[in-house]
């Protein structure tokens, strides 16, 4: 059913705008996307939902309007909100525009899917039941510290992982567990970071300060400092929100970067190693082997 994305990106001003719509396929019956909008740009995604189609639709920012039949109906989902959304009678004809700088990921499952997910406990969820399985269904809800974690990891994902569509799947099953089950919360929010956003964005500042002093980071307690946070918080702070270490994530990042220099051939290997920071370039050969199972020199020679 998801061969092709259901939406497509449409920039009605602009030919060279900048917003993103990523949709990495998960399998026939699944599918997630996320869209990034850009500043002062107008993009809106138009596209046709089959019948049987599950909608979640998360907005991380900003404000996202979905307009049916033409525009004669809208509806808005604010900054921190949810949507689910079921239709089992007609294709739906949908349009989504988002505001400036808006952040927005959607799950798209089948009713089949979502049943053999959840063949022992549909019951609990009310519009999968028999007596309202063929009706439509709406809802609004808060995003919860649990699901904002997860939604913040694919957002801010550093590279694609070597095993794409398992890692997304994953994660789609994760957004799917914890919207349903909301039992788990307290435990969940006694993490501050997935509450403050103050926190949340002092994290993200430790980020970017690692990859613009890639070469000659500084250590985790000066990094600490350097964000107002202690070294406690700073790890405990970046593993949730990014699901690795704060060097586990640089060393990611620095291998990514490399892994991009050596396609586009401007540079050799020994030159690329001195520009993500390693003085011994045998040291990046066996740090990029261990990343990609393959030594840069061999890589290069692959890409033909």
């Amino acid at each position: 059913m998801f061969s092709r994305p259901p939406l497509q990106l449409f920039h009605p001003e602009k030919n060279d705008a900048k917003s993103s719509f990523h949709y990495p396929l998960l399998s026939p019956d699944m599918a997630l996307a996320w869209m990034i909008a850009e500043t002062n740009e107008q993009a809106v995604l138009r596209g046709e939902i089959p019948t049987k189609v599950i909608q979640f639709f998360f907005c991380l920012k900003g404000t996202i309007t979905f307009s049916y039949h033409g525009g004669r109906y809208q509806q808005q989902l604010l900054e921190g909100r949810s949507f689910l959304m079921y239709n089992p009678e007609r294709n739906l004809q949908q349009e989504i525009s988002f505001s400036s700088d808006a952040r927005m990921l959607c799950l798209l499952i089948t009713v089949e899917r979502l049943h053999e997910l959840f063949v022992n406990d549909f019951s609990e969820l009310s519009f999968l039941n028999s007596e309202n399985i063929n009706k439509k269904f709406y809802a609004d809800n808060p995003i919860t510290p649990s699901l904002r974690l997860v939604l913040d990891q694919l957002l801010h994902v550093n590279s694609i992982p070597t095993n794409e569509r398992l890692y997304y799947t994953g994660k789609a099953f994760e957004l799917m567990s914890f919207y349903f089950d909301r039992s788990n919360e307290q435990d969940i929010a006694n993490c501050p970071f997935l509450l403050d956003e103050n926190n949340v964005q002092k994290i993200r500042q430790a980020k970017k300060i690692m990859i613009d002093n890639m070469i000659d980071p500084p250590g985790l307690k000066e990094l600490a400092r350097m964000i107002g946070l202690n070294e406690y918080q700073l790890k405990v702070g970046f593993k949730n929100i990014y699901g690795n270490s704060v060097f586990q994530f640089l060393n990611d990042y620095k291998m990514e970067h490399a892994r991009k220099l050596l396609d586009a051939r401007s540079q050799k290997v020994n030159e690329v190693s001195e520009v993500i920071g390693y003085s011994n370039p045998s040291h990046f050969i066996a740090a990029f082997k261990r990343k990609y199972g393959i030594t840069p020199k061999k890589y290069v020679q692959a890409l033909g």
